[in-house]
């Protein structure tokens, strides 16, 4: 079992970043393609994100064109009918070329600096194939390091329409990591939140 989960360098982790929703409380604009400052709120996430890893795929399921801009991968979901972050998860898993795989939303500009280093430590003192970040008791589930091994159990999820990415996770083998600074994990949701990233940068 746990040579099953060997961490690899950085180098050879893949991030996926999800812009793949509907953002219907944001008028249903693509938020990765949403401007905030001088840049759009998938690269910020491309930012955070370079250089902790290795390789970056993009999932979206909108204006794929405009988002090949950015150069990198750009992978529509699998599953069909925007079916979440876990069609998401799912097709990051299918596509890369690891065995791990580092998940963020594209519309946190503020993610942590350290996400990958902490969710790798985390597998080293408890070999399992998911770790997933917590901050101040809150799960965020979408933030998380994944074996590929997970393929078929997420498959078989959506499968049987469940998309709830935290009853997935609950039905893993998995460790739980703490981080402290709950601004590093706040998303851009709502026009008012949005309104309110523009003041603070």
């Amino acid at each position: 079992m746990q040579a099953m989960f060997l961490i690899p360098e950085p180098s050879h982790i893949t991030g996926l970043i999800l812009a793949g929703g509907k953002a219907r409380r944001l008028d249903g604009q693509d938020k990765g393609l949403i401007p905030l400052g001088n840049h759009t709120l998938v690269e910020y996430a491309i930012k955070r994100l370079r250089p902790q890893l290795g390789e970056i795929l993009i999932n979206a399921n909108r204006n794929q064109d405009e988002y090949q801009q950015f150069a990198y991968p750009i992978i529509a979901d699998t599953p069909p009918d925007f079916a979440g972050p876990l069609a998401g998860l799912l097709t990051g898993l299918q596509h890369m070329k690891n065995d791990w795989l580092v998940s963020v939303p594209c519309d946190n500009p503020w993610l942590p600096d350290n996400l990958v280093q902490k969710l790798v430590q985390a597998i080293q003192e408890q070999p399992c194939p998911l770790a997933v970040a917590r901050c101040q008791g809150r799960l965020q589930s979408v933030y998380c390091l994944v074996h590929h091994s997970l393929q078929a159990s997420l498959a078989d999820c959506l499968a049987n329409g469940q998309h709830k990415v935290q009853a997935w996770i609950q039905q893993q083998k998995h460790c739980v990591v703490d981080f402290a600074d709950a601004h590093e994990f706040e998303n851009i949701n709502t026009p008012q939140q949005l309104a309110e990233a523009k003041k603070n940068l």
